[in-house]
């Protein structure tokens, strides 16, 4: 999963910077065990993305993170 994040956050490096940001203290919270802030906030990043979607590689992997968000 951190792989997946880490080429993900790449992807959208190209974005404003209140996303990078966001993205930012979403990895700082998995470093720090905070999780239940980090789900938040990565429900927000998704939410958002998708529906300001330009890219299909990032639809796609959106896609499979939402499937597997609601499966839990």
């Amino acid at each position: 999963m951190l792989d997946e994040s880490l080429n993900f956050l790449g992807k959208i490096a190209r974005r404003p910077p209140n996303l990078l940001y966001m993205s930012k203290s979403i990895l700082n919270m998995h470093a720090a065990r905070i999780f239940d802030d980090a789900v938040v906030q990565e429900y927000e990043l998704f939410y958002y993305l998708k529906d300001h979607q330009d890219d299909d590689e990032i639809a796609k992997f959106l896609e499979e993170q939402w499937a597997n968000l609601r499966k839990r």
